[in-house]
C-alpha cells in the first residue's frame, strides 16, 4: 500500500524496508537542505546585527564574532578610529569592506555546521551591553533583539 503526500512525486510506502529505503534515501538531503537554511539565517541575522550597531570609532561593530559550539573569545583589536569623529553622521547603512571580512569569515566558520551544534554571535565589548540597551542615540533600541526580530519576521513572510 502506498501512501501519497500531496505536493510530492514519490511514495511513501508502508513496507518497512522499502520505507527505510526511501528515507535512507531523504534523511542526507534533509541534512543538507537543514544545514543550508541555519547558515542563511545565521549569516542574516549576523549582517542584521552588524547593520544595527551604532559605530563612532567601528570598534563595537568590527568586534561582533561568529563561532560553533562556543562563544566567540577576546576582543579583536579593530576600530581605531577617533571617539566621536561619526556622532552626527547617521548609522552607515551598507556594510563596509572590514564589514564584509567579518561576514565572509562567519560565512567560512559555517561552512562546517553540523545539525544539533549551537551557533554564537557574541560581541566582548565592555559596553555592548550598554549599546544593546539603548545608550547610542544611532541605536536607541539596541541591536541584536531587533535584529532577531526582524530576520523572524522577513523569514515568517517568506512561509
Amino acid at each position: 500500500m502506498a501512501l501519497r503526500r500531496r505536493g510530492l512525486s514519490k511514495k511513501f510506502h508502508t513496507n518497512g524496508a522499502e520505507f527505510r529505503r526511501t528515507i535512507s534515501k531523504w534523511a542526507p538531503q534533509v541534512d543538507a537542505d537543514a544545514r543550508k537554511f541555519a547558515r542563511l539565517v545565521a549569516l542574516k541575522l549576523y549582517q542584521r546585527i552588524l547593520m544595527l550597531t551604532p559605530v563612532d570609532t567601528g570598534r563595537a561593530r568590527g568586534n561582533w564574532q561568529m563561532d560553533i559550539g562556543r562563544w566567540p573569545s577576546g576582543a579583536l583589536d579593530v576600530g581605531k578610529g577617533k571617539p566621536g569623529q561619526s556622532k552626527n553622521r547617521k548609522r552607515r547603512p551598507n556594510l563596509r569592506s572590514g564589514e564584509k571580512k567579518q561576514v565572509a569569515s562567519a560565512d567560512r566558520k559555517l561552512a562546517g555546521l553540523k545539525l544539533g551544534q549551537s551557533i554564537f554571535i557574541g560581541n566582548n565589548l565592555p559596553y555592548i551591553t550598554l549599546l544593546e540597551l539603548g545608550s547610542s542615540t544611532q541605536s536607541p533600541h539596541g541591536m541584536v533583539e531587533r535584529a532577531m526580530n526582524q530576520i523572524s519576521r522577513q523569514f515568517q513572510r517568506a512561509g
